[in-house]
């Protein structure tokens, strides 16, 4: 369910993380599909990551405005850093610029995860005075994320925006 929307500007970060090509499939569970495959792959891989900031993961979700629906994106699990220090093998460092975001909050089991993006898309976005201004839309997990099948996990979704007329 989507318990919270609000406006956060956010100063830019640094993640390090495993990339990968995603084609979306609405069939497929969240639960079980690629990006938590991959999820598993950098859990698993975690402690190579030098200076991590706490417990923060970032689900970099790498678009364009004029990536359509459907198509294929560049997905990065990753984890939150203070600075780039020597890469473990198959991972990447990224710097997310700065931004103002609109975050929508999501609490429950991670297959519902769509909820979020769909009222994001269909609901938020039309009826605001904002348009999206995409390079990277993200998941953001914290403490408040147990596991896959809670229902008391919650997500922050974080997607750029800027004010209609005053895009950049």
């Amino acid at each position: 369910m989507i318990i919270e929307t609000k406006l956060v500007h956010k100063p830019a970060f640094r993640a390090v993380g495993i990339q990968e090509m995603v084609h979306f499939s609405a069939e497929e569970k969240p639960s079980e599909n690629a990006i938590a495959k991959l999820w598993d792959r950098l859990n698993a891989r975690t402690c190579e990551i030098a200076d991590p900031v706490g417990y923060r993961g970032y689900g970099l979700i790498h678009q364009t405005p004029e990536t359509k629906p459907g198509d294929p994106f560049n997905y990065i699990a990753a984890v939150g850093v203070h600075s780039f220090g020597q890469l473990p093998e198959g991972m990447i460092s990224v710097e997310v610029p700065a931004s103002l975001y609109a975050v929508v909050t999501y609490r429950g089991v991670l297959d519902g995860l769509g909820e979020g993006f769909e009222y994001f898309w269909s609901n938020w976005l039309p009826q605001s005075e904002y348009v999206y201004e995409g390079m990277y839309e993200f998941e953001f997990y914290d403490q408040r994320y147990r596991n896959r099948t809670d229902p008391e996990s919650e997500i922050d979704l974080y997607f750029p925006i800027s004010p209609k007329g005053k895009q950049g």
